[in-house]
């Protein structure tokens, strides 16, 4: 017996009693019949055609999505490195002012304690003066009387 092949892509075999196997959507149930010819799977082909259509054009939006996502992302990591760079460069004035602040402080340490030395130096010179000065009061009052 001649054996036929089912057309609805199972592949497989079917026995040569072709007419007892119904061959559903096909305008005659003759196997021989171009495909073109055929109604069911050239609407078949006509939809999954439509379906990949509706898919590449979902896929399409997607990836127009996701990359303006990406460009969104990729604005917020720039303006996050922007705004670290400034802070970075903040910190950085901000240490070399203290720097500078801490080198005048002790300059200004410095100076307040020679001062101190030169104020405690003048204090003594002054104690001595006052004394000086008493004692030549005192010794401008003897001669004072010697002479009268």
């Amino acid at each position: 017996p001649k054996l036929e092949f089912d057309n609805r892509g199972s592949g497989s075999p079917i026995s040569g009693r072709a007419s007892q196997v119904p061959v559903f959507g096909s305008p005659t149930s003759d196997t021989r019949t171009p495909i073109a010819t055929r109604g069911q799977p050239l609407e078949h082909l006509e939809v999954l055609i439509e379906i990949e259509k509706a898919l590449v054009k979902r896929l399409r939006q997607d990836t127009e999505e996701l990359n303006q996502e990406l460009l969104r992302l990729e604005e917020a990591c720039r303006k996050e490195e922007r705004e670290s760079t400034h802070d970075k460069e903040q910190t950085e004035r901000v240490e070399e002012e203290r720097r500078q602040l801490h080198q005048q402080l002790e300059v200004s340490q410095r100076q307040l304690a020679e001062l101190k030395l030169e104020y405690e130096g003048l204090r003594r010179e002054s104690i001595f003066l006052r004394q000086d000065q008493s004692h030549y009061t005192k010794e401008a009052e003897f001669l004072q009387r010697l002479l009268d």
